[in-house]
């Protein structure tokens, strides 16, 4: 083997170590964290255009005919009820959507991997906001029904403040839950067979099961 030949293979091989060190990445994607100020920088000036884009959206929706008549007429309780039912189950599994826009990527994207686990991150628990609307409005307060899981501990069940021909209690959570469980708490699970759920735009049909009220 040449000189040359030797010099070229140690080159390429000293260029692998260095790629597989530190791969390329992608055009778009910074290869090391912003600094704490361009990083504080970018924050605020996100959250300032957000705030400008959303007093914008309130401005319209103020002004348009639904909110008067809303304010006007009142709205139905029960038909609020289901559509909030419907964004609990939604926002509930948006941490995991957006964990799973993760999947489509390579080791190599690091900036799109850290927005999405960053994203996924403070996704989490905004199903609660939805339980404190509820709560506020007035619909939606424990029932009298209690049960106990040797694993879970006390259970509180809830039920709406309407009228409702599918049974009194149509969830269930546990508000203080026994050690090993401790990540339940406060989270509502809502029995299929008493609620009307939608997949894809598509009506499920309810399950019969002793649960089941009719």
């Amino acid at each position: 083997m040449t000189n040359t030949q030797t010099s070229a293979r140690a080159g390429r091989s000293s260029e692998e170590a260095r790629l597989a060190v530190s791969p390329e990445l992608p055009e778009g994607f910074a290869e090391s964290r912003p600094n704490a100020d361009t990083a504080r920088s970018l924050h605020e000036e996100l959250f300032a255009r957000l705030e400008t884009v959303i007093g914008d959206i309130w401005g319209r929706a103020r002004e348009g005919r639904f909110w008067n008549h809303v304010l006007e007429n009142g709205f139905d309780r029960s038909l609020y009820r289901l559509v909030m039912v419907q964004i609990y189950h939604y926002t509930r599994h948006n941490s995991i959507n957006q964990a799973v826009a993760a999947f489509g990527a390579v080791p190599e994207q690091i900036g799109l991997l850290r927005f999405a686990y960053t994203h996924a991150r403070e996704e989490l628990g905004h199903e609660n906001m939805v339980l404190h609307d509820l709560r506020a409005v007035g619909l939606l307060s424990p029932s009298e029904t209690i049960t106990y899981c040797a694993y879970k501990g006390r259970a509180t069940y809830w039920s709406p403040m309407v009228d409702s021909p599918t049974g009194t209690d149509f969830g269930w959570s546990y508000e203080d839950p026994l050690h090993d469980a401790a990540d339940v708490a406060g989270r509502i699970a809502f029995f299929t067979e008493r609620a009307d759920l939608f997949v894809d735009d598509q009506a499920v049909e309810r399950p019969i099961t002793p649960w089941s009220k009719r």
